[in-house]
């Protein structure tokens, strides 16, 4: 019996989540699974951009391991932006009002975040492509999908305070 679409998007999508979920991203290509099954082990199988597939992938993985803005996001953004040789002076309340100098801290971690999640998404297997958000991205399609995390984890804190 053949698998739908579907059905692939699915298991890849929950195959991975559950990855990050667990914080075993970086063994991805040592978890056993379907490999019949994945798209990342099958990218020829993927309908429409591969690509931004991949980059959908990834932002929702994220999403899952670093699900609200919390003092954990916010020392992992310092630790980011301390690698870069910027100042580590980002506060929780002011990413969560709005401050611009706290949400590029935030988007400086996040296109970190997502490089890194394509490098270890490259290993999973042979036909894993290596993908990074420098190359074939337009700016547009990479803001999408930051707003898009960044919305998310908001909403997530909203929803975690009540």
């Amino acid at each position: 019996m053949e698998v739908g679409y579907e059905e692939l998007l699915r298991y890849t999508k929950d195959h991975f989540i559950r990855l990050a979920r667990e914080n075993r991203f970086p063994e991805n290509d040592r978890i056993p699974h379907d490999r019949d099954r994945c798209l990342v082990c099958h990218p020829e199988a993927i309908k429409g951009n591969s690509s931004l597939f991949f980059l959908d992938l990834v932002v929702e993985c994220i999403s899952e391991r670093r699900s609200k803005i919390d003092e954990d996001l916010i020392q992992a953004i310092k630790e980011e932006l301390e690698m870069n040789g910027m100042d580590r002076g980002v506060e929780l309340e002011g990413l969560l009002e709005g401050d611009q100098k706290a949400f590029e801290a935030w988007r400086l971690w996040a296109w970190n975040a997502i490089n890194t999640a394509f490098e270890m998404l490259s290993i999973h297997g042979d036909s894993a492509p290596y993908l990074q958000l420098e190359d074939g991205f337009s700016e547009e399609e990479v803001d999408i999908r930051l707003r898009y995390l960044f919305n998310k984890q908001l909403s997530n804190t909203a929803a975690s305070k009540k």
